[in-house]
């Protein structure tokens, strides 16, 4: 199996190893420049539950982020990892701390079917919630069904957190 991604350490480059997962473990893996520090974070969203573990570059160890679950998607900025579920929930980790707390930035929006969700950074640095709504048509002839794109939502999110 090819490995997922490499980040060798050459001079201030990530030293983390994904490639030692194997494929059943992971569903989405990043790797986020932190500007102001020259480096770079690496995160993973992994089983069980797609939870989500981050690294930054020279640390050698990942931190696991156990207690949040049925994440779809991350991003990061300033010292805040964000990450969406499938229900469009928002955490913001603050993980320039001595403690990493979590913040829920966006509640679950339950009212619609979702497919898909992402969390964006706009190019004018706003954060964007993109969701794609669908509805599951079913063809009783063939005995399946189709998700069919309703709409696609993309709504700003208020990084103020709502609560911790």
């Amino acid at each position: 199996m090819p490995p997922l991604i490499y980040l060798s350490r050459t001079e201030n480059l990530c030293s983390c190893r994904l490639a030692e997962l194997r494929e059943p473990l992971q569903y989405k893996a990043f790797v986020f420049p932190e500007t102001s520090k020259g480096s770079y974070i690496a995160a993973l969203i992994h089983s069980p539950d797609n939870q989500l573990s981050f690294s930054r570059a020279g640390d050698g160890k990942w931190i696991w982020l156990p207690l949040y679950t049925a994440y779809e998607d991350c991003s990061y900025s300033d010292g805040l990892l964000y990450a969406i579920t499938l229900m469009g929930a928002i955490h913001a980790f603050d993980i320039d701390g001595p403690v990493i707390m979590r913040k829920i930035v966006m509640g679950m929006m339950l009212n619609d079917m979702i497919d898909c969700t992402c969390i964006v950074h706009a190019p004018w640095g706003d954060l964007l919630n993109v969701q794609r709504i669908v509805e599951v048509e079913e063809d009783a002839n063939v005995g399946s069904a189709d998700r069919v794109t309703n709409e696609i939502k993309i709504k700003k999110v208020d990084t103020r957190a709502k609560k911790t």
